[in-house]
C-alpha cells in the first residue's frame, strides 16, 4: 500500500493519537489502583444504635438535618438525637483486626461526616483497621456526647468477636471537638457517667491507644488542662498532630502532650508550621503536614497495633 505525503502524515498522526490515548488509559488505571490502595474500600456497613429507647441526658428530639453545602465538599449534619456507630467489618474468613473508633469534629455543633468520618475510615481500612464512625449527639450536648463515646467503646469491646475485632486493640481517633471527646475518654474511662444499661456496660471502656488531630478545648486561658480532660485515669499511648497557625490554638495539643509526659504516658507530638484547622486528610502535598497519616501509621506499627 502506497501513501502520498499528506496521507502518510495523517496516518502517522492517527497512530500517535492512538498510542497517546492508550498510554493515558494505562496511566489512569494505575492511578485508580493506587488511589484504591491508599484509601481502601468501604462496604457492608453495619449501623448500630447506641441506646435502647431514650438516650440519657437528651436535650433535643428533632429530625436529624443535613446542612446546606458551603461549597467545600464537607457533609455537615446536626440535630443528632439518635446516636450510633457505623462499623465496616472485615469478612469472617479473615483474621481478626484492630479497630479504630472515629470521632468527627464540628465544635459540638455539627459533625463533619465525610471530612473527619468516612474519609478517615477509608484511610484506616487501608492500613489494616476495622473502622468505626461515631455519630454522637449535637448540638451543644457535651455530656450526652461523652456518654455516647463511653457507650460506643463498650459496645465495640463486648461485640469484638462478632465483628472480627481484636478486643485489646481498639483505639480512638478524634478531630477538633471529636479530639476533645477522645481526650476525655482517654483520661476518664473507669467511671461511667450514665447508669449501666445492659451486658455491654460490664466491660472496660479504656481505649488501647489514642490519636488526636488538632484537638480543641483542652486548655484554658492559663494553659491549664480543663476539668473534663484532667488526667484522672492513666491514658493509653497517644499520638498528636498540630499546627502552629491553628486558629483554635496549638496550646491544646502542646500542653496536653506536656501533661502526658509528666504522667509517663508514651506519646508523640508532631507540630507543623502551617495548615490551620479542620483539614483532615485534605492537605496540600507540598506542605509537610500532608505526611501526618504516614507518621501516624509508623507510630501505630511501633506500638504493635498494626503489622
Amino acid at each position: 500500500m502506497r501513501f502520498n505525503v499528506q496521507e502518510r502524515n495523517i496516518h502517522i498522526k492517527r497512530c500517535f493519537q492512538i498510542l497517546l490515548f492508550g498510554s493515558i488509559l494505562i496511566f489512569s488505571s494505575k492511578l485508580a489502583l493506587a488511589q484504591n490502595k491508599v484509601q481502601g474500600n468501604l462496604s457492608d456497613a453495619v449501623v448500630v444504635p447506641l441506646w435502647k429507647g431514650k438516650a440519657p441526658f437528651s436535650k433535643i428530639n428533632k429530625p436529624e438535618k443535613k446542612l446546606p453545602s458551603k461549597g467545600d465538599g464537607i457533609i455537615r449534619i446536626t440535630d443528632v438525637s439518635h446516636p450510633s456507630i457505623t462499623i465496616y467489618p472485615t469478612t469472617k474468613s479473615t483474621r481478626p483486626m484492630p479497630a479504630l473508633l472515629i470521632s468527627p469534629g464540628g465544635g459540638y455543633q455539627i459533625l463533619a461526616m465525610n471530612l473527619e468520618g468516612t474519609e478517615i475510615a477509608s484511610w484506616a481500612k487501608s492500613i489494616g483497621f476495622t473502622p468505626v464512625i461515631l455519630k454522637y449527639r449535637v448540638p451543644k450536648q457535651r455530656k450526652a456526647a461523652f456518654a455516647d463515646i463511653q457507650r460506643a467503646m463498650s459496645i465495640l469491646r463486648t461485640n469484638a468477636k462478632k465483628w472480627n475485632i481484636i478486643p485489646d486493640k481498639i483505639g480512638i481517633i478524634g478531630f477538633s471537638a471529636g479530639g476533645n471527646l477522645s481526650a476525655r475518654l482517654s483520661t476518664h474511662y473507669k467511671k461511667r457517667i450514665y447508669k449501666p444499661v445492659d451486658q455491654n456496660d460490664k466491660v472496660s471502656m479504656k481505649p488501647d491507644f489514642c490519636i488526636l488531630i488538632y484537638p480543641a478545648y483542652l486548655v484554658d486561658k492559663q494553659d491549664h488542662l480543663k476539668k473534663d480532660v484532667k488526667i484522672v485515669d492513666q491514658p493509653p499511648p497517644t499520638f498528636l498532630t498540630q499546627t502552629q497557625d491553628d486558629p483554635i490554638g496549638y496550646r491544646n495539643s502542646f500542653f496536653f502532650f506536656n501533661t502526658l509526659t509528666q504522667h509517663h504516658v508514651p506519646a508523640e507530638l508532631h507540630m507543623f508550621a502551617k495548615g490551620g484547622h479542620g483539614y483532615g486528610l485534605r492537605t496540600n502535598k507540598s506542605n509537610p503536614l500532608s505526611n501526618w497519616p504516614n507518621l501516624c501509621e509508623k507510630w501505630l506499627r511501633s506500638i504493635h497495633v498494626i503489622r
